[in-house]
């Protein structure tokens, strides 16, 4: 009985490791897609940019409070350090088209 308890934490312990391992060797930390960083420390802008996906639920009472905050995401202008806005937003029924 002994015995196989000890075969089964052994089991355990090694498909936990090999798991573990696995797990760390996968990270790879990213891989470009950023840009290049310049001796100043600013990131250049020849990379592909960033795309921003906001989605709200605007059906209830902070309706106004986020129409709002699109207004001012809106009013930014992006295109020069190529970021891009994508917005979702799950407005009243009463603005249903």
């Amino acid at each position: 009985m002994l015995k196989n308890i000890k075969t089964l934490f052994k089991t355990i312990l090694t498909v936990t490791l090999i798991f573990s391992s696995m797990i760390v060797i996968s990270c790879g930390g990213g891989g470009g897609g950023g840009g290049t960083v310049d001796t100043v420390g600013t990131i250049a802008t020849d990379g592909p940019g960033w795309l921003i996906m906001y989605y709200c639920a605007a059906d209830n009472d902070l309706e106004e409070v986020i129409m709002n905050d699109l207004n001012e995401m809106e009013s930014i202008d992006l295109s020069a350090k190529k970021i891009k806005i994508v917005a979702l937003v799950d407005r009243n029924s009463s603005y249903d088209t």
